[in-house]
């Protein structure tokens, strides 16, 4: 039975070069369990050189996508929207950049006509490639092809750039089309000599088939087919068989990891018929990775990928020494008791313990010495009610669906209070933010759960002073049971109010309108003022101060357990939801972007007696979901089925894991994915500027300053991919209606979210 592949994004840009597929087809495939479901999880991206707007026209009004296609060919600069025959170059120029993973083609091939000028001229274009200018056009009211030749050498291996420059540009008309209009496009890409361009190809047609009976992935068009692979520990080989046909048909195998290397496996033509050929994964044991196969379809030709069978042996587990057994495996004497401290809004890189020259977090400090302190802990979201239920049931927003207030948690998540609640805990929490309260859900499985902003008022509201005196009170009480308590400060968050004696990091001369008081602190973060940069560095100042009082509280609930004779069996954490920003990308605050300042996080594990089991990657990727399996296996408990968190002081390989993210933006949601190395932020389609892909290397450009989605596109295109894939495999929401009772709406006011 044949079946389309499913999920294929009818990528808006490609050459199209559509062939009969029969192939060669090999022998009966050998014993073993096919891996065809693996290899049917990906994408065809054409070969990226052709941009038809029409096209583009007909994707953007399908509601089905729920990103925009990947593609290894965007546009940039200045262009006016998609229309149905074509779009308009506005402006003074317009980008076209590609990305070539071989390299044939001769012409550069554009169908256009001039924008109708109340003075008569027609237009002249600059055409520019690759920084050399290869001719000037003239350009008439009547469509019409421009064939251009491109000098040998011009066009490279890999990122490739066509600038468009106008002669003259018509002003737009208000409240009619207020765009520069230039010049009206149909059609651009890139042909071989003598070729002839394509009509508007049929977006129901399929770029890749799939024949279960006869285990076989067909290409039905050149380009680069990308699927992400698991591949199992004990993997030696992927065999499998490749037809190719046609003459001038070439197929080469690949495999990419998420740190941007790549290592061809295989390279073919069509000498190679119906082979079956061993693609070495050894290297790549217990990784997740891309394979990448790159194929160039000749004359007639098709290419085909058959019976493919995973070789794997047997292999052990490595014996663990005795004292990482100790450290590692639960307590069986007496359960410990857990305290998990949130401080609302603390970035990492504002903690002496990850480098800060500012003696913001002295006692945390101190602690952190006998500690795991995790290098790369990351929030999926940069906002409170995304991320508690993370940290809580231990889910990505993809399955908790927590990405509003107006929703709470559903009853049936069960979260980390209510498995120990049921181990025997006696559960309590302490919460200044109503953004963590019952209203969401996070109550759920606490015996007791105080919002300390309906115990008080003024600034005890969000003073860690009352929240803290509240705990230490109920603890003279506990009794025998093993205690959870959960704790969430409102400092470092906003506002900037540290007490005098902690108020320690600004300027003494600054005489600016800066304070910490939530009116100036909202007015500031939507840019209702304008700061210079030395009110910048008071605002950052007070923030500084806001952390070292909360370190301070912090101090005194720690002092508290170990008067009470119970810290030497605790599993303490403390983290934050998010981090805060300070104009390193221009915005204040957060909830808005997906830069490292709004979403890494500390995140400080001290296990009981101040074990440091060598089992614990300090430097692997963590995320907020791993809290809950962590303490968890500590406890000989497993997490709940479907929990996306894994054990943080196991032995694993998560060299290429990867985490998705989300921010919560009026302008548009934006989605990102992040590796250990990379991310990528793709903007939401409600507001996608079309081609808006952003790519950071972390290792090289820890600042996110440098965008390399143009220099490095198929690793562009292999997150997106994940992304989408993601996203399109999102679970229904665990959440329910909820309504913000009036308290809360206060409180909320009072921190600057409505």
């Amino acid at each position: 039975m044949k079946t389309p592949a499913q999920n294929v994004w009818f990528a808006l840009f490609g050459i199209v070069l559509l062939f009969g597929c029969v192939g060669c087809q090999p022998a009966a495939p050998p014993p073993g369990e096919t891996w065809l479901p693996q290899l049917a999880g990906g994408e065809l991206l054409r070969a990226g050189t052709w941009i038809d707007f029409r096209q583009r026209f007909a994707e953007e009004q399908s509601s089905a996508a729920i990103l925009p296609p990947v593609h290894l060919a965007t546009i940039e600069g200045e262009w006016g929207g998609a229309e149905s025959w074509g779009a308009w170059g506005v402006g003074e120029r317009s980008t076209f950049r590609f990305f070539l993973r071989w390299q044939q083609a001769t012409q550069l091939y554009i169908r256009c006509r001039a924008v109708d000028d109340p003075q008569g001229r027609r237009q002249t274009v600059e055409v520019i490639v690759n920084g050399q200018e290869v001719t000037h056009l003239d350009i008439g009211l009547d469509w019409e092809e421009q064939r251009i030749d491109l000098p040998e050498g011009l066009l490279q291996l890999g990122d490739n750039r066509v600038e468009l420059i106008y002669g003259f540009h018509v002003e737009g008309r208000p409240g009619v089309d207020p765009r520069p209009l230039a010049l009206a496009i149909e059609e651009i890409g890139l042909l071989q000599s003598g070729q002839k361009p394509k009509p508007l190809r049929n977006a129901a047609e399929d770029l890749v088939e799939i024949d279960t009976d006869k285990e076989t992935l067909r290409l039905l068009s050149s380009g680069t087919y990308l699927t992400p692979i698991r591949v199992p520990r004990n993997a030696v080989a992927l065999e499998l068989a490749i037809g190719l046909s046609g003459r001038g048909t070439q197929l080469r195998a690949s495999i990419m990891t998420t740190d941007g290397s790549e290592e061809v496996l295989f390279e073919s033509d069509e000498h190679s018929k119906s082979e079956r050929h061993r693609l070495p994964l050894q290297s790549y044991r217990g990784r997740d990775a891309f394979l990448a196969i790159d194929t160039e379809l000749g004359q007639g030709g098709t290419s085909s990928l058959s019976y493919p069978r995973l070789l794997e042996e047997s292999t052990s587990t490595p014996e663990l020494s005795r004292a990482d057994r100790t450290a590692a495996q639960p307590n069986t004497v007496a359960r410990p008791d857990v305290v998990v401290i949130v401080l609302d809004a603390a970035r990492a890189d504002r903690f002496g313990s990850y480098g800060y020259e500012r003696n913001t977090t002295p006692f945390i400090d101190r602690l952190a010495t006998e500690a795991l302190v995790f290098d790369t802990a990351i929030a999926e979201c940069p906002y409170t009610v995304c991320s508690m239920p993370q940290l809580l049931a231990g889910l990505s927003f993809l399955q908790h669906g927590l990405v509003a207030r107006t929703h709470r948690l559903a009853d049936e998540t069960q979260t980390l209070a209510e498995i120990l609640s049921q181990l025997g805990y006696q559960t309590l929490a302490f919460t200044g933010n109503p953004n963590s309260s019952r209203a969401t859900g996070s109550d759920q499985g606490f015996d007791e759960f105080h919002e300390i902003w309906r115990l008080t008022s003024g600034r005890d509201r969000t003073h860690p002073g009352f929240l803290t005196d509240r705990a230490i009170k109920r603890f003279e009480t506990l009794d025998s049971r093993p205690l959870f308590v959960m704790l969430h400060y409102v400092p470092p968050h906003e506002p900037y109010d540290p007490d005098p004696e902690f108020d320690l990091f600004g300027d003494p001369a600054y005489d600016g309108p800066v304070t910490g008081d939530q009116q100036f602190v909202q007015a500031a973060f939507t840019r209702q003022v304008e700061l210079d940069p030395a009110d910048l560095d008071e605002l950052s100042a007070l923030y500084d101060g806001n952390l070292r009082m909360a370190d301070d509280y912090v101090r005194r609930l720690v002092e508290a357990l170990q008067a009470a004779g119970r810290w030497d069996n605790t599993l303490f954490v403390l983290t934050s939801d998010h981090g805060e920003a300070f104009a390193e990308h221009g915005v204040l605050g957060h909830n808005e972007t997906l830069y490292e300042e709004m979403l890494r996080v500390p995140l400080i594990l001290r296990l009981p007696g101040g074990q440091r089991p060598s089992t614990a990657e300090l430097t692997q990727l963590a995320s907020l979901g791993d809290v809950m399996p962590t303490v968890l296996a500590r406890l000989d408990y497993p997490p709940p089925v479907g929990a996306f968190g894994s054990d943080l002081l196991s032995p694993r390989n998560d060299a290429d894991r990867h985490i998705v993210l989300r921010s919560s933006h009026e302008a548009g949601t934006i989605f990102g994915v992040r590796t250990q190395r990379w991310k990528l932020m793709a903007r939401s389609p409600a507001s996608w500027d079309p081609g808006w892909f952003r790519l950071f290397d972390l290792e090289a450009d820890p600042d996110e300053r440098v965008d390399l989605a143009a220099q490095h596109r198929l690793i562009q295109a292999a997150l997106a991919l994940r992304l989408s894939q993601a996203l399109q495999s999102q679970q229904p929401a665990q959440t329910e209606s909820g309504t913000i009772p009036e308290t809360d709406e206060e409180m909320l006011k009072s921190l600057g979210y409505l």
